[in-house]
């Protein structure tokens, strides 16, 4: 079973560009990536202009000769719908903060990048929650990670 999410970066007012990322949308996982890999303006822009996402990793390109693809992926490389998989219509989309916390999307968190910062929201029984700061989020669980 997949953990989907949204990734986005707000563009304007109520005007964000987004992709959809299928695996490991967790905070444990997506969460933790986009901080620790995807914490610049260009970063954010070029992950976002490869389209939408089967499984998030720290490198963006698989190395130059690499055979990466959708069903043989090189280890720690995003895999992306339209350019592993050949996929048509995997472009980012624009969209507001209502279509992005659209109950009916089957999404269980939504991270946008915003001014150098990630927030994120999650799917809870009534709704999406409103943003909140990443880095305090994902700072709790690795101090819960060194405890164990």
């Amino acid at each position: 079973m997949s953990t989907r999410s949204y990734i986005a970066m707000k563009t304007g007012e109520n005007t964000y560009r987004a992709v959809y990322c299928h695996y490991d949308g967790y905070l444990e996982y997506n969460g933790k990536m986009l901080l620790e890999h995807y914490n610049t303006q260009e970063r954010v822009e070029k992950l976002l202009d490869l389209g939408c996402i089967s499984s998030l990793h720290e490198k963006l390109e698989p190395e130059a000769g690499s055979h990466h693809c959708f069903d043989t992926p090189d280890k720690d490389v995003t895999v992306f719908y339209g350019r592993d998989r050949g996929e048509k219509g995997q472009e980012a989309l624009v969209c507001t903060e209502k279509q992005l916390k659209d109950p009916r999307s089957w999404i269980n968190f939504i991270y946008v990048f915003d001014n150098g910062t990630w927030y994120f929201s999650e799917i809870e029984h009534n709704g999406f929650s409103e943003f909140q700061p990443l880095a305090p989020a994902i700072q709790k669980i690795n101090e819960k990670e060194k405890r164990k």
